[in-house]
């Protein structure tokens, strides 16, 4: 025997399905993939990159220069979920730490790291003014890093700060006194560089430091101010991601590319690919 249901009955069985449907999202979203996932994110002329852990670590490095970095991480995360464990900004300059005011607005943070350099010496600009003004307001925690230092973020998975250390000399922009990361799950690695140049590439060859890596995230947008040739010869990276968007600077220099070809490494590049999305799980390079 056939029933027919009322309009109330259809109602609450639509009501019951979707909530189950919904139900069963969450939970799949909340099984751990064993995969690593670095998002180096397009935000135009500017670095943002996400990274999220097979148990869901989420950690947010650097902003871009504004607002659209909102739209970018909330891709790659599920609606209903606004909230990072971390974010790290490598140096103060807009084009990486823009954006992570509105990140701060609109996200759960749990802390932010930031150079001892940045925190000393860059707090009287107007940006650092706001950024760190928007940190007190938000009562986030403030951890301030530098080489030497290793943060776990999941099983197998952790982070080292290589550059700057607390010595550094006082002269040097900030730009060379930009956060180096290096993010290693088991066999694999990505080698961090912010907008780091030539001093701090030539110090970090030179001071017995393990820069061998899988991925190098291009210094500065792939200025011929980065990218030295005794600095690629000591990563050795397979991948080479260049985070550039249009710009009037000349980003990636030709000189650059063509040392980061002859090092034989695949050349990755936002305004070119969009987001590179990479997922690793400890073996896949």
């Amino acid at each position: 025997m056939i029933k027919i249901l009322t309009k109330n009955q259809k109602r609450i069985l639509i009501t019951f399905c979707v909530v189950a449907i919904l139900f069963t999202v969450l939970a799949f979203a909340s099984t751990p993939s064993r995969a690593l996932e670095v998002h180096f994110l397009d935000v135009g002329q500017g670095d943002s990159i996400f990274v999220q852990t097979p148990h869901r670590t989420q950690l947010l490095i650097d902003g871009g220069s504004g607002s659209q970095v909102l739209e970018k991480v909330g891709s790659r995360m599920p609606f209903y979920d606004r909230n990072l464990d971390f974010v790290i900004l490598t140096h103060i300059d807009k084009d990486h730490a823009g954006g992570l005011i509105d990140i701060l607005d609109k996200f759960q943070v749990g802390a932010v790291l930031v150079s001892t350099q940045v925190v000393a010496e860059t707090q009287d600009t107007d940006l650092a003014q706001e950024f760190f003004a928007k940190i007190e307001e938000s009562g986030v925690r403030l951890v301030r890093v530098e080489a030497g230092d290793r943060f776990w973020i999941d099983e197998d998975i952790y982070f080292d700060i290589l550059w700057p250390s607390k010595d550094v000399p006082s002269g040097l922009s900030d730009n060379e006194k930009s956060l180096v990361l290096k993010l290693v799950y088991k066999d694999d690695s990505f080698l961090l560089t912010g907008d780091t140049e030539k001093f701090a590439e030539y110090s970090l060859a030179t001071n017995n430091i393990d820069l061998g890596a899988d991925v190098l995230k291009v210094g500065h947008h792939g200025s011929n101010s980065s990218s030295a040739k005794y600095f690629l010869d000591k990563v050795q990276a397979k991948i080479a991601v260049i985070q550039v968007g249009k710009n009037s600077y000349g980003h990636p220099h030709d000189v650059v590319l063509e040392r980061l070809q002859n090092t034989g490494m695949q050349i990755l590049r936002n305004d070119l690919n969009g987001i590179i999305s990479m997922y690793t799980y400890g073996n896949s390079f």
